[in-house]
């Protein structure tokens, strides 16, 4: 039976739906080490949820935004039928919208968007939420930090999630219980339990911050002081970020309540009153916005992606 271990896994391995870009690694490892390899897979690389993770799931999608685009779409359509494409399929497989009346500022480096986070945190009157998979206690994060302990003095709603892998080095076990002391509703991202469990694999690599449902950010950019050049832990360090200012910014705040309450223990009801409840002034025309999230199943039932990068390679056009 050992003997046919390596093949059954191999097999079970190749008729998966998922990447094959990660199924030939494993299943060299499988063939090199029968057992431990088998071992180390299911260890390290299957994501499983339980039936809370399942339930909670489903409560959250029921809190889905409900958006519009079938106007901005047949104008695209006729502008436009690459994009258009785009955007359709971002919408079938992973629900996302297409927004107009957003401006978009980019940001080359992080030390940029630094500024601009403090200008617009400063400026927060209803709630901010943040998301990082890694957070430094050193300048960034604490001059961020200071800003939010102020705003949750004048009655600002403040909520932060960070990736407790991501976050393993940086931070005490403990942080969002000294988060919480402050005023501030933390939560790690899939909590590390002790053992070897799977739901360790699903992790959250999203750089996320919402000013009361108007104004977002996100790139690449964690909260940690390389990503600013305050220390140079590579050299210069090269990431970028954009900011976005109107109705798209709803996503945005879908997408951190969606991990938030994934990693809380709090009922989600009415959470979608964080974007139905925001009034925006007129933004110049930028174009569309189609903020969009994926990630490892089986919280996205497709790889998003990786889908839309293979189908703008494989049409090509000149400009």
């Amino acid at each position: 039976m050992v003997d046919e271990l390596p093949v059954v896994s191999v097999i079970y391995i190749v008729n998966l739906k998922d990447n094959p870009d990660y199924k030939i690694p494993w299943i060299i490892v499988v063939l090199s080490l029968p057992v431990f390899g088998l071992m180390l897979y299911f260890i390290f690389y299957s994501r499983k949820l339980g039936r809370r993770e399942r339930k909670r799931i489903v409560e959250i999608e029921k809190e889905g935004i409900v958006y519009e685009d079938g106007r901005t779409l047949a104008v695209l359509k006729g502008q436009s039928l690459a994009a258009y494409g785009q955007i359709r399929i971002l919408g079938e497989l992973g629900g996302a919208h297409a927004y107009e009346g957003t401006a978009v500022s980019y940001y080359p480096l992080g030390e940029m968007m630094f500024e601009a986070m403090k200008d617009d945190l400063m400026r927060a009157e209803k709630f901010v939420f943040i998301e990082s998979f890694i957070i430094e206690k050193r300048i960034f994060w604490n001059s961020i930090l200071d800003i939010l302990i102020q705003k949750v003095a004048q009655g600002v709603d403040v909520r932060l999630v960070y990736d407790d892998i991501g976050s393993l080095m940086s931070l005490p076990p403990n942080y969002y219980r000294i988060m919480e002391k402050t005023g501030i509703r933390c939560v790690p991202f899939a909590k590390l339990r002790g053992g070897a469990d799977n739901s360790m694999n699903n992790r959250s690599h999203r750089k996320i911050m919402v000013i009361d449902g108007k104004v977002g950010f996100t790139g690449g950019i964690n909260l940690a002081d390389e990503y600013i050049n305050a220390i140079r832990k590579y050299g210069h360090w090269k990431d970028v970020g954009v900011r976005l200012e109107g109705s798209a910014v709803g996503e945005m705040t879908r997408l951190f309540l969606s991990d938030y309450f994934m990693s809380r223990k709090e009922p989600c009801e009415g959470m979608s009153r964080f974007w139905k409840d925001v009034s925006f002034a007129s933004k110049p025309d930028q174009g569309v916005v189609v903020p969009f999230g994926d990630g490892p199943r089986p919280i996205y039932r497709h790889e998003i992606t990786r889908t839309l990068l293979i189908n703008m390679f494989a049409k090509p056009r000149k400009e």
